[in-house]
């Protein structure tokens, strides 16, 4: 069993009384516990007693504090996502990205987390041998979320209006929704309606708030699936193609190598090079043919 995360230390969309909270001096199951708002509440940061927005996340230290509440006096208590990951899986993504620890993350995206919880449970349940390299592929596409959601916030703080402030957490609902849905084909038209604009004006905002546009995105999304099944399974590629929503192979395949720099193929063969070598290296240690 894989020591990175339990399928019972994570969920989405968890609804609370007003009056619950969590009073504790340090993760009990001695690890960091990866939090975000879903709507407003009271935690415990480096800073003091902060009151968070929906889409404000804050990854744990071990041994620090934990103490999330309730806005005093709301009718309903706070709703969250959470996930308890192993020290060894977090430290390297913190310090690639240079997130601090212990700090309210701002990103006015309720669903920052959800995607990838819900992904995270599914390879849970699926657990063999590829569990593990999966679950961190999967981390590094949520700590690279975070990261990228508290950036293009505070772009946008700077940049956008009044007016076209009051779009952004319904178009980040959108991106969460192409993000997971990567395998649908959505049109610019359908989705600039679930927001009542028209599609030349949606494409200007999702460009102003993303930085990207949907396409680009959808496609990013599909080739990281594309990749992950490249590297843990032994599908065709013909079929990998057709799980990622590309019908022509050929075509995901000149897509996959303008992305990658790599064919298909040629990316399967280098990953399991590396598999293989890093296979060897153990065995002559465990072995004791080499010696230091």
């Amino acid at each position: 069993m894989n020591a990175i995360l339990k399928p019972d230390l994570c969920g989405t969309r968890i609804p609370h009384k007003p009056d619950f909270t969590i009073d504790r001096p340090r993760d009990p199951h001695g690890t960091n516990l990866i939090f975000s708002f879903r709507s407003p509440g009271i935690i415990y940061t480096k800073n003091g007693l902060e009151t968070a927005a929906a889409g404000d996340c804050m990854i744990h230290s071990v041994n620090f504090y934990q103490y999330h509440t309730g806005i005093p006096g709301a009718e309903k208590g706070y709703e969250n996502d959470f996930l308890h990951v192993s020290p060894s899986a977090v430290a390297p993504l913190m310090r690639k990205l240079g997130l601090p620890y212990d700090t309210l993350l701002h990103t006015a995206c309720p669903d920052i987390l959800t995607p990838f919880i819900i992904e995270l449970q599914a390879e849970l349940l699926a657990e063999d041998a590829y569990t593990e390299k999966i679950l961190l592929n999967l981390l590094e596409r949520m700590f690279l979320n975070i990261a990228r959601g508290r950036r293009i916030l505070e772009k946008n703080r700077a940049v956008i209006s009044s007016a076209e402030r009051r779009y952004f957490q319904d178009f980040c609902r959108l991106r969460e929704e192409i993000l997971r849905d990567f395998r649908k084909d959505f049109t610019l038209t359908a989705l600039a309606r679930k927001v009542h604009l028209s599609p030349e004006r949606f494409a200007v905002l999702y460009k102003k708030f993303f930085d990207a546009t949907p396409y680009n995105e959808l496609i990013e999304a599909r080739i990281a699936h594309a990749r992950r099944l490249l590297t843990a399974s032994s599908l065709e590629v013909k079929e990998i193609a057709s799980l990622c929503s590309w019908k022509d192979v050929h075509y995901f395949a000149r897509i996959f190598r303008r992305k990658t720099g790599l064919t298909p193929s040629g990316f399967r063969s280098g990953t399991n090079r590396k598999e293989e070598s890093s296979s060897s290296s153990t065995v002559r240690r465990k072995t004791g043919r080499t010696v230091f």
